[in-house]
């Protein structure tokens, strides 16, 4: 099965024209955010970003399957905020995924895992990595 060489959040991706390089631009770690006062139920910001995965062959065989990445968003009480999936053949080397966003949660402060799972079509789900986004609020005034 394929691994995972990197997976993250970031606020954009650009791809080079000229190489096909990929540069991660303004990778999401600590967050702050000014929550509106009287501010209930879910309460989103209005800025979209993205979600960045680039997988490597494990073997010749991956070239034989359709795979199905899964990315979850989960927040500090443990509920599933967004799924996203994405089907894909590993018919390089390598297999770029990218998600785009919009808008991030910011009704709950704390800790925000993003959860990063891999199939063989129809198979079971392999959990693949977490990476962690950490929420705080801005004090009011």
């Amino acid at each position: 099965m394929p691994q995972p060489v990197v997976f993250a959040a970031c606020e954009k991706i650009i791809v080079e024209q000229g190489t096909n390089n990929i540069s991660l631009i303004s990778l999401l770690q600590d967050l702050t955010a000014h929550l509106p006062p009287n501010a209930e139920g879910e309460v989103k910001t209005a800025q979209s970003w993205s979600v960045f995965c680039l997988w490597q062959r494990d073997s010749e065989a991956d070239a034989e399957h359709s795979f199905e990445q899964r990315v979850v968003l989960v927040d500090p009480k443990g509920v599933a905020v967004f799924e996203m999936m994405q089907a894909f053949r590993m018919q390089a080397r390598t297999q770029r995924n990218v998600g785009l966003v919009n808008g991030f949660p910011i009704s709950l402060a704390g800790e925000y895992q993003l959860v990063l799972s891999l199939r063989v079509n129809g198979g079971e789900w392999k959990h693949c990595g977490t990476y962690i986004l950490t929420l705080k609020h801005a004090p009011a005034g």
